[in-house]
């Protein structure tokens, strides 16, 4: 698998996130879905907390990890989930 399956995931999920509103419960509000594998994703994801917005690390597998930011840019909640978007125990 390789950054560009990673970002047709993405997309997948972007689209899925418009038209499908149980999709967009499970997202919370202004986030960035950002590649995993993608080049300077940790760059990425400090600009989004920067900002206050919460993140999703998407892998090129499906699954995903969902973080929610804190005070100074700390990761608050972290959930991982697998390519349906269930979570995955710990």
């Amino acid at each position: 698998m390789s950054y560009e399956t990673t970002m047709d995931l993405i997309q997948q999920r972007v689209v899925a996130w418009g038209q499908d509103d149980e999709v967009a419960d499970r997202y919370p509000n202004r986030v960035h879905f950002i590649a995993a594998d993608g080049p300077e994703y940790a760059e990425r994801v400090r600009r989004a907390f920067a900002e206050g917005h919460p993140v999703v690390l998407v892998f090129p597998n499906g699954d995903e990890v969902v973080i929610e930011p804190g005070e100074n840019g700390t990761p608050a909640r972290v959930e991982v989930r697998d390519s349906a978007g269930q979570p995955l125990a710990a």
